[in-house]
């Protein structure tokens, strides 16, 4: 009985221990070291939805919070997401050390692709594509830290995020997605 506590344990702590590592290597996409970003990246209490596995992380003196879930190569791991209108938001999707390559898609209540990144890439910003229509949902910015893009949204709405791992060391790895946000003046 004891070992199958202490292997419950051991367990338990690396897949919280990895989704820590993959939110703080969305941290750093989202940061690029660049200390000019100035978004507010949502506290535990404001990303809250039932069923989900929330990490917090002490990144750069500050508490900084995100969502995440341990899945298998070639799984999605899908949360909807609260976005309200008067805000920019720019969400950031990472994997532990062990991943090579995830992808993230932003949609919509009716199920339009608002945003995606498919890059072969360790971490993803919701990226769009030039010729991608922009749909009434929501406004998207490239100027965002020069090169990379938020989302507006036209009204207050819920957002399905989508993180895909597509590759990894390890059969199984954890994901993560924060949601950094700022206020439209």
């Amino acid at each position: 009985m004891f070992k199958k506590i202490t292997l419950f344990l051991t367990l338990s702590f690396l897949s919280f221990a990895s989704g820590e590592e993959a939110l703080k290597n969305a941290l750093d996409r989202l940061h690029g070291g660049n200390d000019l970003i100035q978004y507010d990246i949502r506290t535990a209490k404001a990303l809250y939805q039932p069923n989900e596995q929330i990490v917090t992380i002490p990144y750069k003196e500050i508490e900084r919070s995100g969502y995440t879930k341990e899945i298998g190569i070639g799984e999605e791991y899908s949360c909807y997401i609260t976005l309200f209108k008067g805000y920019e938001y720019v969400i950031v999707g990472a994997g532990d050390n062990n991943v090579s390559d995830v992808d993230i898609f932003i949609y919509d209540q009716e199920g339009n692709t608002v945003s995606f990144d498919r890059n072969p890439d360790p971490t993803a910003y919701a990226l769009l594509p030039k010729d991608f229509n922009v749909n009434k949902s929501a406004k998207i910015d490239k100027t965002m830290a020069g090169t990379e893009i938020s989302i507006r949204p036209t009204e207050t709405q819920k957002f399905l995020v989508t993180v895909k791992l597509r590759s990894s060391k390890t059969p199984k790895s954890s994901v993560a997605f924060l949601v950094a946000t700022k206020w439209l003046k």
